[in-house]
Order: structure tokens, then sequence, then C-alpha cells
């Protein structure tokens, strides 16, 4: 079962795409893909920023929150 992080969460309910995202921080789409898939880490300065956008604390982000599709219904 394919598990979605609380970062792609946050960004599908801003009804933003992972390219929007990536724009507004000034990152390729491919390093924001990593991050929000948990690939890759990144820096205080990008993580206040997606903090912003999301409008929630950059606390958490990171939180150990993974959901499923079934469990997303209900965060979304």
């Amino acid at each position: 079962m394919e598990k979605i992080s609380l970062i792609h969460v946050l960004r599908i309910k801003s009804n933003k795409s992972v390219k929007e995202i990536a724009k507004e921080l000034n990152l390729s789409i491919q390093t924001y893909h990593r991050i929000e898939a948990g690939a890759q880490t990144t820096d205080v300065h990008t993580i206040n920023k997606l903090a912003h956008l999301f409008g929630v604390p950059a606390e958490r982000l990171f939180q150990p929150a993974r959901f499923s599709a079934r469990e997303l219904e209900d965060v979304i």
C-alpha cells in the first residue's frame, strides 16, 4: 500500500501542483518532488517557506504522518 506524506496532503489541500509549489520555493520540480516524497531533506529556509505556503507551523511538517489513499479521505 502506497503511503502519502503530510506535505503531499497539504499540497493537495491547497489545490496546487508540484510545479506551482516548486516555482514558489524557487526549486526544481524534481527537487520539490523528492522533498515531498521524503527522499530528500531541505534547509530551514525552505521548510519555513513551505510552512508559510501551507499555513501550518514548521514543526508540523516533521510529524511522522503518512497516509494511505483511504485515510486521505478523512484528512482532506
